[in-house]
């Protein structure tokens, strides 16, 4: 990894991809009154520049790089908001430098030359991209599954940054004017680190220099990026439901475990969440979706830079109750250590395997090096996978009964509610 004062580059060279991958990111802390602007931002940005003033133009321009793919967005990485630029594109045997300077030029371009008339953004492409966001923030509802799981964190973390919108919120959006999106993005340059992730067949030496070349003017007044606390303070569960018509109920239960984010107490929450509902083998799945056929749908999962563990289900509204009692009681039975070897060797195997298919594609790679890097963890793939396989049962036991139920959050259908 290459580091100044301004720029993060961080690079891996693997000849068996036939592309390379850059992303450009532009982290900033997640705060409420610039999510929906960075938002925006991202959208605004991957629309058109000064050379190439709109999707039209960047695409014939990817057309000219043998089909390289481009694309913006934000996204949300603990309690961190980034813009993210991505480029991929192909690459010969030999690097083929050319193309590699075509690419890292256009980030250039689209990040410090945006489609600026009268000192604000071009007004067609700020009112497409507005309009667009404003659809998506109102269809987050249609998604039934990620929408009970974002309202059951926004009131889990309510006093946290991971409780707020990455995408945004549509009342800012309605206050929020080109000039005013467009001093927001000076002040964004003004302050902002460059961070960049590469991947694919490229000479790393080479991807660096050219990089701090490119930029060598960037300059920036340094901004706090601190990864926030561990959030533990155990107590009665908050309990919130919602009705809507929905033909299935869902239930969003947000648990807390405590422990660090990396290191062995990471490797054993991975271990910990496999074995209670991270594969089709786990207690969960086998437990309330075989053998009770309490539920459509179950499984768990991370929120590695928040300490969260949280388990999601698809239910009948008349099985609600029954199955978070059931889920209770799994957690319990974790806790008691009622762990088999098979369900120690199962949940290792399946991480392992999980592990060393991130390098199969290119997306794997970025997105296992830029996570890495935000937490500050230098462990590699081998390193994660060898902290698996030094877990064990007494280790799963240990963090399983620091757990505890922060919120569970319900949403039931209409008819169900009616008929009760």
């Amino acid at each position: 990894m290459t580091q100044n004062k301004y720029i993060t580059i961080k690079t891996t060279a693997d000849s068996k991809f036939k592309t390379a991958a850059v992303c450009l990111m532009l982290r900033r802390p997640l705060v409420r009154d610039e999510a929906t602007k960075n938002s925006l931002l991202a959208s605004v940005l991957g629309a058109g520049s000064m050379k190439y003033p709109n999707l039209y133009e960047i695409n014939k321009y990817m057309e000219e790089l043998y089909g390289a793919m481009f694309g913006s967005m934000v996204i949300k990485k603990g309690e961190f908001q980034i813009i993210r630029l991505y480029i991929e594109f192909p690459l010969t045997k030999d690097g083929n430098s050319e193309l590699l300077v075509q690419a890292v030029t256009f980030l250039h371009e689209i990040l410090f030359n945006p489609l600026i008339i009268n000192n604000e953004f071009s007004s067609e492409i700020f009112e497409n991209e507005k309009n667009m966001l404003r659809d998506s923030i109102f269809e987050r509802i249609n998604d039934k599954n990620s929408y009970v799981r974002q309202r059951c964190i926004e009131h889990m973390c309510t006093n946290e940054p991971f409780g707020i919108y990455a995408d945004g919120y549509h009342e800012d959006l309605n206050a929020l004017d080109s000039k005013a999106l467009y001093a927001h993005y000076k002040e964004l340059i003004r302050t902002t680190p460059l961070e960049f992730i590469a991947s694919g067949n490229i000479d790393c030496a080479a991807f660096e220099k050219l990089v701090l070349e490119k930029f060598s003017n960037y300059h920036y007044e340094p901004l706090s990026l601190n990864i926030g606390p561990i959030v533990y303070n155990p107590g009665p569960a908050a309990y919130h439901e919602e009705v809507l018509q929905v033909n299935q109920g869902k239930v969003c239960m947000g648990l807390r475990t405590g422990c660090d984010y990396k290191g062995r107490a990471f490797y054993t929450s991975l271990v910990l969440n496999e074995i209670l509902g991270g594969s089709g083998n786990s207690k969960l799945f086998m437990n309330l979706r075989e053998k009770s056929s309490l539920c459509y749908s179950i499984f768990s999962f991370l929120y590695r830079a928040k300490s969260i563990l949280m388990i999601q289900s698809g239910v009948e509204s008349d099985n609600i109750e029954k199955a978070i009692e059931q889920i209770n009681e799994q957690i319990e039975i974790m806790k008691k250590g009622q762990i088999s070897d098979d369900e120690l060797y199962l949940a290792k195997q399946g991480l392992v395997s999980g592990f060393k298919s991130i390098t199969d594609s290119q997306g794997g790679v970025l997105e296992f090096n830029y996570s890495q890097h935000v937490l500050g963890d230098d462990d590699c793939v081998d390193d994660i996978i060898s902290g698996i396989n030094a877990v064990s049962v007494a280790d799963v036991v240990s963090l399983a009964a620091g757990l505890y139920t922060d919120t569970v959050y319900v949403l039931k259908g209409e008819k169900e509610v009616k008929d009760e």
